[in-house]
């Protein structure tokens, strides 16, 4: 039942029943209740999106941009902010395409536009890239008074931002690798087309440091799941010559590889060292321990709500704060000095 078929049952007009339910305008109390009453008998119940915009905002929504889901840290991120809002008593509903693909930018500024017209309290933002018309629709909704949190990748935004250091990421694992000694180090991007961003720029700033040029051929991508790491070891062992370590982007990758190339022969680490990135519980789990740089979740998390409330609270109102955050390395059993 609609808001017009109600009104057309009762016989009053459809603004007198919007009225009734959301509390504005000028409607007698007797007149409210006999509305109510009829509608609980009728089985109708209004359109919380249309209330809130009624109303004009929804006090108790944070909602949760993210272009992409995954199996791995980028989910694992959301349900802890989401958990955290949670616990303070917000409803926190999740707009996401799950499985990001670059085709699906152009489709950035109809979700988020779908997300701002919902006038939710706040927004929290996480996507690589935010083409003009979506930061548009960021902009307008940070005008009529809304607040956005971005974290993990950079926005081009006047917003408060939590970051991962990346660069500093990628650069750990492969200085650690190099003060191991190897020197023919290669490095997969799960996800990446080309040598290109913040962990490419860590990982040549790392053999830049000790005088070694990088080997086109051993610089891979390819999908960010277990099938990622299927094909890297298909490319890996088609090598004429390969390097002894290499840096994979993510763990679950980095597991699938080295099942994959074990069973064809090789053995981690003594014929090849292999690290990693993220410290998902699959990196302990693998079947050679895997030494990793850790990917901060939780306090990313923690200083994303902590940024959030603030600006909730009223206790900050000043300039957009930024806040960049490390990983630190874990060494495991896939690791080693080269033979």
């Amino acid at each position: 039942m609609t808001i017009e078929d109600l009104a057309k049952k009762i016989g009053v007009s459809r603004s007198l029943v919007s009225m009734a339910f959301t509390g504005n305008g000028r409607i007698s109390p007797q007149t409210r209740e006999r509305i109510l009453q009829s509608a609980r008998e009728l089985g109708y119940s209004p359109n919380p999106h249309a209330q809130n915009l009624a109303r004009g905002h929804s006090k108790n929504t944070i909602g949760l941009f993210s272009l992409g889901l995954d199996f791995g840290i980028i989910t694992q991120k959301i349900k802890i902010i989401q958990g955290l809002l949670a616990g303070k008593g917000f409803d926190v509903p999740l707009y996401a395409y799950g499985s990001f693909k670059d085709d699906e930018i152009i489709h950035q500024a109809s979700l988020i536009g779908t997300l701002c017209r919902q006038q939710p309290r706040a927004i929290v933002c996480s996507t690589r890239a935010l083409e003009p018309a979506a930061l548009s629709e960021l902009e307008q909704y940070q005008q009529a008074g809304g607040i956005v949190v971005g974290y993990d990748y950079h926005i081009d935004l006047k917003c408060d931002q939590i970051l991962l250091d990346r660069e500093d990421n990628t650069y750990q694992t492969a200085k650690y690798l190099l003060e191991l000694g190897h020197r023919k180090l290669g490095l997969f991007m799960a996800g990446a087309r080309k040598p290109c961003g913040e962990r490419h720029n860590g990982f040549e700033r790392a053999l830049r440091e000790y005088q070694i040029q990088s080997n086109i051929d051993w610089m891979c991508n390819g999908p960010t799941d277990e099938a990622g790491g299927v094909a890297l070891a298909e490319q890996f062992l088609n090598l004429k010559q390969r390097p002894t370590g290499i840096c994979i982007v993510n763990d679950r990758v980095a597991s699938a590889f080295v099942n994959e190339v074990q069973r064809a022969g090789l053995r981690i680490p003594t014929d090849l060292s292999v690290i990693c990135h993220d410290n998902h519980p699959v990196a302990g789990c693998c079947i050679v321990p895997l030494t990793t740089n850790t990917h901060p979740a939780q306090e990313i998390a923690e200083s994303v709500v902590e940024m959030l409330c603030s600006r909730l609270d009223g206790v900050y109102t000043g300039e957009a704060r930024q806040k960049t955050l490390r990983g630190s390395l874990i060494v495991r059993q896939s690791t080693n000095v080269p033979s």
